[in-house]
């Protein structure tokens, strides 16, 4: 088939969109602490999280990062930012999928260089492919409440 026929039968390539619940010029741990955002992938731009992954890596108030991971890119900048933030003395730990299809070995080099500055790897349970895509920030805020709630829990 033509180029020029393939063309008219296919949508044009879709750009994922910039979260609308997000101010583009306002840094992200700070929206998130005033109210809870649900973006959609693909639909919406993946940079508010990594993003957010960027501010948690250097945060002083994060105290940890857990992630689990289906597949990464050869270049994949949530590594780059797992890694500073445990270069930065964040607890960080990483459940990676070694069974991705046709990514195990990227994924394997990736768990080893995440090692390197301390992170923490677990990996997939036999007989169960992990494909969920979950981050938990932990993040002491003395302040606000925004993310803990003093009046209830004491000082943390």
């Amino acid at each position: 088939m033509p180029k020029e026929s393939a063309a008219a039968l296919c949508d044009p390539p879709y750009t994922p969109r910039f979260c609308k619940a997000f101010n583009k010029n306002e840094k992200i741990l700070p929206q998130i602490a005033r109210q809870d955002v649900l973006m959609f992938y693909p639909f919406e731009s993946m940079e508010p999280f990594l993003r957010m992954l960027s501010e948690a890596a250097t945060d002083p108030g994060v105290l940890s990062i857990k992630i689990t991971i289906y597949r990464l890119a050869s270049k994949a900048r949530i590594a780059e930012y797992l890694c500073a933030a445990a270069e930065n003395g964040k607890q960080v730990v990483v459940l990676m999928e070694l069974r991705a299809r046709f990514d195990e070995q990227n994924n394997i080099e990736w768990a080893e260089r995440l090692e390197e500055p301390g992170c923490t790897i677990l990996y997939g349970f036999e007989g169960i492919k992990v494909h969920s895509k979950v981050c938990l920030i932990t993040r002491r805020d003395r302040g606000t409440g925004s993310l803990h709630y003093p009046d209830r829990y004491g000082e943390l």
